[in-house]
């Protein structure tokens, strides 16, 4: 696996607490795989990766605050499965 690529937290216009991360480090994934539980107050958003690869790598930590477009995960991937032209994390509001 050539390419590796970032999974950044998405702008909601607020910092977001890692209330969990859903999947273990060195962990093959498919499009659209559940990888990580975000919050602030009430309101709970799943992260799902976009690509096909590893989540090689957590760089942030359940409880860490995270602002807009920080980095919080690394992915490895073959070129063919790297999600170019689209965004690399799918957004799912789960609660308000």
């Amino acid at each position: 696996m050539p390419f590796h690529y970032n999974l950044n937290t998405p702008d909601f216009g607020v910092s977001l607490l890692l209330v969990e991360q859903l999947i273990p480090e060195k962990t093959f994934i498919e499009p659209n795989t559940a990888v990580a539980l975000l919050g602030a107050g009430d309101e709970r958003v799943i992260l799902r990766a976009a690509g096909r690869g590893c989540l090689t790598a957590w760089y942030a930590q359940p409880g860490q605050s995270l602002q807009s477009g920080e980095p919080f995960a690394r992915m490895d991937a073959d070129g063919e499965d790297v999600p170019y032209g689209h965004p690399y994390i799918i957004a799912e509001r789960i609660s308000r």
